[in-house]
């Protein structure tokens, strides 16, 4: 699992390539994380115990966000909390993302499929994102 942090050491996303395979569960979250990233290996015939998730009431102070690349490759440009540009990373079949705080932006570099989580409910575009404004220092600037 690779983590990307701003400058003060803020966690701003955690990559978990294609090829990870953990021995077992591992959760790379905080358990007070508002939502949760984990990476689980089973051996064949293992079993999950049939469950449900209990009812509680959350609060979620920020939007979060999960991508994970099914097929194609993905340039994804990160920003800190004060809009200025982290890091780039490149993202191809099988990778996930979570994007924990701060922003960011993609740029599909061949035909992808991507399969996204985040909290609901959907308010609307409006609501939902902030632009950033060019991403201030993004080598992506102007696209």
């Amino acid at each position: 699992m690779e983590e990307i942090r701003a400058a003060d050491g803020e966690l701003i996303a955690m990559v978990v390539r294609a090829d990870y395979r953990p021995d077992g569960v591992r959760f790379f979250s905080a358990p007070g994380d508002a939502i949760q990233l984990g990476v689980s290996s089973y051996r064949r015939g293992a079993t999950v115990a049939p469950h449900s998730h209990r009812s509680r009431e959350v609060r979620v102070p920020t939007g979060q966000e999960m991508v994970h690349v099914d097929q194609g490759r993905v340039a994804v440009d990160l920003y800190d909390r004060e809009d200025r540009f982290l890091a780039r990373t490149l993202l191809t079949s099988g990778d996930t993302i979570l994007f924990l705080c701060g922003g960011h932006g993609l740029s599909i570099e061949k035909e992808t499929r991507i399969i996204e989580v985040k909290q609901g409910p959907y308010g609307g575009r409006e609501e939902d994102k902030r632009p950033l404004h060019g991403g201030k220092g993004s080598p992506g600037e102007g696209r």
